[in-house]
């Protein structure tokens, strides 16, 4: 395996340290390795947990030993203790999903940054990566859907990084979760070029916060 793809970036996570407190219990459905978000929550004081429907354990950076093997729509995976759902899932218009059944043999797989490709085989059937890019153009049900199974189990709180164009849905599903949009926070991060309609794509990823109406009367 390679570098995973699609982890935090530093920017995402200076918006993150402004909104993990100390002693919360951290929890990412989506965690891929869990290097960044799990060093953070330590630099805080605050408790990390992921799964992964992946085993990112052989990426050349290796992954946190926090981070379990499980589908975020299981409600096994989840902590039994009050949790932040802390995660940034799979984004609508990325172009990470091109190889889901892994490289091809004449794949030039340096500098790709593609899912399949880090992991060098075939993603889980139930990776919602499979749901993007091109499907998603096509129909949104499928990734919209899969993620709803997964918030449904999320807890009291929830602080999500996703891509600015499908922040308003995002925000959709999450009250459609039973959760009370809070604020959404830009995240000016790197672009990257070679991606489906680059020069349209949004200047901004953001952050959004939502917490459920029994926490905001706490």
């Amino acid at each position: 395996m390679s570098r995973h793809p699609c982890q935090y970036s530093p920017e995402v996570l200076d918006v993150l340290a402004e909104l993990i407190r100390p002693g919360e219990h951290i929890h990412d459905p989506y965690a891929g390795p869990g290097l960044r978000l799990g060093r953070l929550c330590d630099q805080l004081g605050a408790t990390f947990t992921g799964t992964d429907i992946e085993n990112w354990g052989l990426l050349a950076e290796g992954k946190d030993p926090r981070v379990a093997l499980g589908d975020a729509g299981d409600h096994a995976g989840y902590p039994a203790v009050p949790f932040t759902a802390t995660t940034s899932p799979v984004y609508g218009n990325k172009r990470c999903c091109d190889y889901p059944n892994g490289p091809h043999p004449t794949t030039k797989v340096k500098g790709r940054r593609d899912y399949g490709i880090a992991k060098g085989s075939a993603l889980e059937l139930a990776n919602l990566a499979r749901t993007t890019g091109h499907k998603f153009a096509r129909d949104q049900r499928p990734y919209w859907e899969g993620h709803a199974l997964a918030v449904k189990h999320w807890d009291e709180r929830a602080i999500v990084n996703v891509d600015e164009p499908i922040g308003d849905g995002w925000c959709r599903l999450l009250e459609a979760g039973g959760f009370t949009i809070e604020s959404v926070i830009p995240a000016f991060t790197r672009r990257y070029g070679g991606l489906d309609n680059a020069e349209k794509r949004a200047d901004h990823e953001v952050v959004i916060v939502a917490t459920k109406k029994g926490m905001m009367e706490k």
